[in-house]
């Protein structure tokens, strides 16, 4: 058991490219960002649940993270719905909750992102949120390969060793 949750703690620190903000906010001071977030922008709320999330420019705040990761879910943005999941996942911000963790990479995995496919290969694999279903797993972890995910194909290839 604690071999298994390493190994998807590791997963998610590992891939965290995936879930990078969007460059046209990048380079703005958080103010700025806050300002166009506030606002509504789209972009802004996905870097500010970043930002704080990973304490990039800005100093890491799992309670703000968590606002704007939601705020963005429900804005329907890919990567912060992976970025909610994984603090449900992990317990970040808010205390672990692997139906809600599963809810948001579905979301994002429907949108095509592919660190949530992977993402719910491990949580049907180790029945996470849900009865372990290999079979399940399987085709998640299959459409990340397909997507090109390298991450998804190094723990494919580690199954066929």
């Amino acid at each position: 058991m604690k071999h298994s949750a390493l190994v998807l703690l590791t997963t998610i620190l590992c891939t965290t490219a995936a879930a990078r903000p969007l460059e046209s906010v990048h380079d703005n001071d958080l103010t700025e960002v806050t300002e166009l977030a506030n606002a509504g922008d789209p972009e802004a709320v996905h870097e500010l649940c970043y930002r704080y999330i990973y304490g990039k420019e800005a100093t890491k705040n799992y309670q703000k993270s968590m606002q704007w990761c939601a705020y963005g879910a429900a804005l329907g943005i890919d990567s912060s719905q992976v970025l909610l999941a994984e603090m449900y996942l992990t317990g970040q911000g808010t205390k672990v909750n692997n139906a809600e963790a599963l809810h948001w990479y579905t979301k994002a995995a429907n949108q095509g992102h592919e660190h949530a496919m992977l993402m719910l290969y491990h949580m049907y694999q180790k029945g996470l949120g849900v009865p372990p279903d290999q079979a399940r797993a399987m085709i998640f972890l299959q459409r990340a390969v397909d997507a090109g995910y390298e991450p998804a194909i190094k723990t494919k290839s580690e199954l066929t060793e």
